[in-house]
């Protein structure tokens, strides 16, 4: 049982390496789109520190991003998605290389 668990777990690990070169082309096809979302947040975090949350191009930006946002879901976050996933990484291999 505990073979099969280390290694299901060093697949795991493996894949979760390999996450962000398995996902280049969803990057790669979708690189203005992720462009404009950052653009968009910069853009309402200005704004939102100048005080015009209450104007509607504020409103304008804040729906284009939302809109983005739902439309390209984990890809518009990838740097804190990757760098959560580099650390939850080394920790499965540090795990795995004590059960071995």
């Amino acid at each position: 049982m505990a073979q099969v668990f280390q290694a299901g777990l060093g697949a795991y690990v493996l894949l979760l390496a390999r996450h962000r070169w398995l996902n280049r082309r969803h990057f790669e096809r979708h690189a203005d789109e992720i462009d404009r979302h950052q653009q968009l947040s910069d853009v309402e975090r200005d704004m939102a520190l100048r005080g015009c949350i209450h104007t509607d191009a504020y409103q304008a930006v804040k729906s284009e991003r939302t809109e983005l946002k739902k439309r390209l879901g984990f890809l518009t976050d990838a740097d804190n998605f990757y760098s959560k996933l580099q650390s939850l990484t080394q920790v499965l291999r540090w795990l795995l290389s004590k059960l071995k």
